[in-house]
């Protein structure tokens, strides 16, 4: 889990810093989207083992997912 944390604390500081930069070949923004919507797959294999947290893991998936799509599309959109 520490592994993953690090890999998420140096996509956002990427982000951040860099939102249209690229690292190793990919663009910053495919490379952020590509984590959140490996995080979505995780909340939704969480709710298929747990029916008591199905309900909120599934709620969790759809927003990485649509806040993948954003990153991807317009890594510099704000949210309103």
């Amino acid at each position: 889990m520490d592994n993953n944390a690090a890999i998420f604390d140096q996509m956002a500081g990427l982000m951040s810093e860099q939102p249209e930069g690229e690292s190793g070949g990919q663009l910053h923004r495919d490379l952020a989207a590509k984590l959140l919507n490996e995080a979505a797959t995780f909340f939704r294999s969480l709710a298929a083992e747990n029916e008591p947290l199905a309900e909120q893991m599934i709620e969790n998936a759809k927003a990485y997912e649509q806040m993948a799509i954003r990153v991807a599309n317009d890594p510099l959109g704000v949210l309103e």
